[in-house]
């Protein structure tokens, strides 16, 4: 089994949140509680619509581009590409800034730029190449959303700083 999606119409305790269940039989475990490890990709994200995060590459044709350049537009996608993860981070009013910023107070295009620098493959010592930056966060507290960012721009070597 790759994916299974269930819909429950039904107030939720936990809005907004993933939430997995696995129903076994234990006797298929000698009577003891099975050990159960997941594997999570994390948020879906606005990402540029000429990006595909699976190669890293980002289109100089088709959708999201005018005349070989990026045209600004935003899909969504999962990626683990600091940048945007900070534009997701800067931007969702649940659990960012949104309430006080918006898309007009982002420098998209100087992020775009660092989002490509994360993404260029570099060697990872072993034979192989690996992307230059990436972030696989697990946020599990309240912090402030500010100390948040300049903890993620410090990923790719960024500073976050209030302009307004």
């Amino acid at each position: 089994v790759e994916a299974v999606a269930e819909v429950v119409d039904s107030d939720q305790e936990f809005p907004l949140t993933a939430v997995g269940c696995v129903e076994y039989d234990a006797q298929q475990f000698g009577g003891d509680i099975a050990k159960i490890a997941v594997l999570m990709r994390g948020r879906i994200v606005r990402v540029p619509a000429n990006y595909d995060p699976e190669t890293r590459t980002y289109a100089t044709s088709g959708a999201g581009t005018s005349n070989g350049i990026w045209d600004g537009t935003f899909k969504e996608a999962y990626t683990n590409n600091p940048a945007w993860v900070c534009y997701d981070i800067a931007l969702n009013p649940y659990y960012g800034l949104g309430h006080r910023i918006d898309a007009t107070m982002v420098d998209r295009w100087n992020l775009y730029r660092i989002a490509q620098y994360c993404d260029q493959m570099v060697p990872n010592g072993m034979g192989g190449m690996h992307p230059r930056m990436t972030c696989n966060i697990y946020l599990q507290k309240q912090a402030d959303a500010y100390a948040v960012l300049q903890d993620l721009s410090a990923i790719f070597h960024g500073m976050s700083t209030w302009d307004g």
